[in-house]
């Protein structure tokens, strides 16, 4: 009993030891355009710059999303605007996972580049 007990965890460990959480994409300097709000609070928007391997929720390899209806949302939300609206390119890292839209990777943070 002990023995099976012994093995039962050990690949229960191994299992755990085996998944690894998505990595997250990084994309470099470019554009941001397509900004759609929805009323949910999510915002979808399309950057130009290129990007690392995006996770496997991710469904389209320009897009990203944040939620607005955060403090720190609101204050990612500002950076894009200003960027676009002053054709501005910035560099946003993503969080690995499409926590705000099923089939969008979420920005972790977005940063002015020029």
């Amino acid at each position: 009993m002990m023995n099976s007990l012994s093995s039962l965890l050990g690949a229960a460990l191994l299992a755990a030891l085996m998944t690894t959480p998505a990595p997250a994409s990084d994309a470099q300097a470019g554009y941001v355009s397509s900004i759609s709000p929805l009323r949910s609070g999510i915002i979808l928007f399309d950057h130009s710059g290129a990007r690392t391997t995006a996770p496997a929720c991710s469904a389209f390899p320009t897009r990203w999303s944040l939620d607005a209806s955060t403090q720190a949302g609101q204050a990612a939300l500002s950076v894009l605007l200003t960027a676009y609206a002053q054709h501005r390119t910035v560099r946003i890292m993503g969080v690995g996972s499409c926590s705000d839209w099923s089939d969008t990777e979420a920005a972790n943070y977005i940063v002015t580049v020029d």
